[in-house]
């Protein structure tokens, strides 16, 4: 992440005003914390029944679903329920494993897991990581500049290559 000041408005024209800084926190980590909650759902039952060949399958349902709809500024971009594919697993309807799907939530508290799986547990950590180099590059750049910032605006690539800019004047 680097940070932009503004040199001209006629022109636009901007200059570097900080170091650069990063975490890992791009869409491959989105892929690592799905994998994870799909394990730690499944409980004891993460040694036998996610083969590499059904988490292959469940990561690209995840990726070519909710990655690509979810959008946190748009409540309405994706569904409340997901059911993940997990062919050929046994039913398990303690989890919410039932004809070969696992069912998951994105926002809304699961009745097996209590928590907005999808959100809390993948989503939230990278925004988090996200969150902390925006506050930690606008501290350095008003620390160094010696004033408070008059405004800022956040470019995030979403999955599919859309724009979610986040903006305060």
């Amino acid at each position: 992440m680097i940070s932009y000041s503004l040199t001209s408005r006629e022109q636009f024209q901007v200059e570097e005003c900080n170091e650069g800084s990063g975490a890992a926190c791009g869409a491959i980590f989105l892929n690592k914390l799905f994998e994870s909650l799909v394990r730690e759902k499944l409980g004891d039952r993460a040694k036998t029944i996610p083969t590499p060949k059904r988490i292959n399958k469940a990561i690209r349902f995840f990726e070519s679903t909710i990655k690509r709809s979810f959008n946190p500024l748009d409540p309405t971009s994706c569904d409340e329920e997901y059911e993940i594919p997990l062919s050929g697993a046994k039913d398990v309807s303690q989890i919410g494993l039932e004809d070969g799907c696992l069912g998951f939530t994105l926002s809304i508290p699961s009745p097996h897991f209590h928590r907005a799986e999808i959100q809390d547990t993948v989503y939230a950590p990278i925004f988090q990581q996200i969150y902390e180099l925006i506050n930690q590059q606008m501290v350095d750049v008003e620390t160094k500049g010696g004033g408070k910032l008059k405004g800022y605006i956040v470019k995030l690539n979403i999955s599919d290559g859309r724009p979610c800019y986040l903006s305060e004047d």
